[in-house]
């Protein structure tokens, strides 16, 4: 039992591990292209 949960433990932080990634390229992206102001995003991270 406690290994099936540690087991779904690791995958939910593996998952939000990529979603955090690729939110944080996705704000790069657009701070760097200038779509949104560097402040904005400095403030969001």
């Amino acid at each position: 039992m406690k290994e099936k949960i540690l087991e779904k433990l690791i995958e939910l932080i593996k998952v939000k591990s990529i979603i955090t990634i690729l939110t944080f390229i996705a704000f790069f992206y657009l701070s760097v292209t200038k779509q949104i102001d560097k402040f904005f995003f400095l403030f969001l991270f």
